[in-house]
């Protein structure tokens, strides 16, 4: 048997294409192409397992001046969700009440709270309760945020075309 030169355990290419082109389809009957075809139907229909967005995809939202948002995804039944937020430089994130828990990272650029500067690869979390004051972004940022979705985000998210 011809092997694969960088995985011995593994056949070649050209053998795997030589015995493809041999193989005949075996006939199937109505009621089997019938019940193959509702399989295949039935689990395209299915919730996948994964979703992904990729980076070209979704739509940047204008939120605030200076703030774009870019869901990810959105949980109703939760009351949660998943967005990127593109700050412009000089942008800023007014104070806020949290009444669930946000995390927030730092993805790239930086943002200034309560006199401290958070940059590329900083967690923060906010938990219920805390009303914190505003973020000020000086040289611009991109931050994920998991956080409730409130009613401002909603309305947006709804605008958008994302929920119904």
């Amino acid at each position: 048997m011809s092997q694969h030169p960088d995985h011995p355990d593994r056949p070649d290419a050209a053998l795997i294409l030589a015995l493809g082109q041999e193989l005949q389809l075996a006939p199937l009957s109505a009621s089997r192409r019938a019940a193959l075809r509702a399989r295949v139907l039935t689990a395209a229909a299915a919730p996948s397992l994964m979703s992904v967005v990729r980076a070209e995809e979704g739509t940047w939202l204008p939120l605030l001046p200076g703030l774009a948002i870019k869901f990810l995804r959105v949980d109703v039944a939760a009351r949660s969700q998943s967005s990127l937020w593109r700050l412009d430089p000089g942008a800023q994130i007014p104070a806020h009440p949290h009444s669930a828990e946000e995390e927030c990272i730092v993805l790239e650029g930086s943002v200034r709270f309560g006199g401290c500067d958070y940059g590329r690869g900083d967690f923060l979390l906010a938990r219920a309760g805390l009303e914190h004051d505003h973020f000020d972004c000086a040289d611009g940022a991109l931050l994920y945020i998991r956080s409730e979705l409130t009613a401002p985000l909603a309305a947006l998210a709804r605008r958008s075309g994302l929920l119904t």
